[in-house]
């Protein structure tokens, strides 16, 4: 490249090889620079695959982990819920305990208070006919 330039978005050993080339008369100084050049290539390319894996490791690693926090939080949910399940249970046995002490209690009041009426009944009969 004229004056020394390098070309942006390639990499380094691009630029070496241009820049050989430009000081050689645009010939490049090594006979075979072309197979530097795919060895260098291949390196790159065995970088990235390896970065990509270790980034590939990491991101699994992570939903793993996101998917383990995810599972315990819902089986503690699940329990908690269970347990207030649990106690509204209770309490419904609780009041229908309450509400059939309660008909027991209706129904005696029931009773007594017909008998009373019916007493009362027969307290004003029985008090008419003697005064008649």
């Amino acid at each position: 490249m004229p004056g020394g330039e390098k070309r942006k978005g390639t990499s380094p050993y691009v630029n070496e090889v241009a820049a050989s080339m430009d000081m050689h008369g645009g010939t490049p100084g090594e006979p075979d620079w072309q197979g530097r050049y795919i060895e260098h290539l291949s390196q790159d390319v065995h970088a990235i695959r390896e970065s990509l894996e270790r980034t590939e490791q990491r991101i699994e690693a992570r939903v793993s982990e996101i998917v383990h926090e995810s599972m315990e939080q819902a089986r503690h949910l699940d329990a908690a819920r269970h347990e207030d399940v649990n106690s509204i249970r209770e309490d419904l046995r609780a009041m229908r305990s309450d509400v059939n002490g309660l008909n027991r209690w209706l129904i005696a009041l029931v009773i007594i208070t017909l008998l009373g009426i019916g007493a009362l009944t027969y307290t004003a009969i029985s008090t008419m006919h003697s005064l008649l």
